[in-house]
């Protein structure tokens, strides 16, 4: 029995590294990424990217793990990045990087040696990656220890405690998608106190946090399982009257943490 369910779970875990299973429509959409090259297709990344040039040096070598085709971490290149090293599982995705990155590894995340030292970036991206992998929490402490200790990791997951997800379940409904927080390439799901948690095992603390939030009520029920529900929420998200923990807990789509390894203090040596 052991076994039998080893093999399932390394076969799901092989099959869902990565965005291996996107359909080629992903990457011709790209068209050679050429408008991230100034601006990333996540605002948030790019804010919390500038958080950190405006509050400490320069960030001269950065590693993006899950890069697909570099439109998320290319524009880093017009702010003084100098090594752009990138890691991804899709030869496509790896295709496109290439055009742009100065190093691509094409590997599986996990287990890819990246051929540095520890330290040895000043900042590292885990942007919409962690969810795709079966551990990520020893993924996560596996490349905390890649970045230096003054050194920041953006790291990008989808909320699973989202009105849409919990109001679902709650109507009995838990249906993959495409794409977005169900996406069925998804084989983990974090709510905002879980993957605080994730974060903290891995040694790292929160110094920053954007949470991409729902506007309006009409962008965050999505699903036919809210229809119950929806006029009393509804009344309360126009109005402004959810609290702020609970609008940032189940209002945000994604969970964007600017993080930095813990600082270790030696023990006092009282002797």
């Amino acid at each position: 029995m052991h076994s039998k369910t080893t093999a399932v779970r390394r076969n799901h875990h092989e099959a869902n590294m990565s965005i291996v299973n996107k359909p080629d429509a992903y990457y011709d959409a790209d068209e050679g990424v050429e408008r991230y090259l100034l601006h990333s297709m996540q605002p948030e990344v790019e804010a919390m990217f500038d958080t950190i040039l405006d509050g400490g040096p320069p960030v001269r070598r950065l590693l993006d793990v899950g890069c697909a085709s570099g439109r998320t971490s290319i524009f880093t290149k017009s702010r003084g990045v100098t090594e752009l090293v990138g890691i991804e599982q899709d030869p496509r995705g790896c295709e496109l990087a290439r055009q742009y990155m100065d190093r691509v590894i094409e590997g599986d995340v996990c287990t890819v040696d990246v051929g540095v030292p520890p330290g040895y970036f000043d900042a590292i991206f885990l942007t919409d990656i962690l969810e795709h992998v079966y551990d990520p929490w020893t993924t996560l402490a596996r490349y905390a220890q890649l970045v230096q200790t003054d050194g920041h990791l953006v790291v990008v997951l989808p909320n699973a405690g989202h009105v849409h997800v919990a109001l679902g379940l709650l109507g009995g409904d838990f249906r993959y998608t495409q794409s977005g927080i169900l996406d069925s390439g998804h084989i983990r799901f974090f709510t905002l106190k879980s993957a605080q948690e994730l974060l903290d095992g891995a040694g790292l603390t929160v110094c920053g946090q954007h949470l991409r939030m729902d506007q309006n009520w009409e962008a965050a029920s999505s699903s036919p399982a809210l229809t119950f529900f929806d006029g009393a929420i509804k009344l309360l998200f126009d109005d402004a009257k959810l609290p702020p923990g609970l609008r940032q807990t189940h209002f945000a789509r994604k969970l964007n943490f600017l993080c930095q390894r813990k600082v270790e203090h030696p023990a006092n040596n009282l002797g």
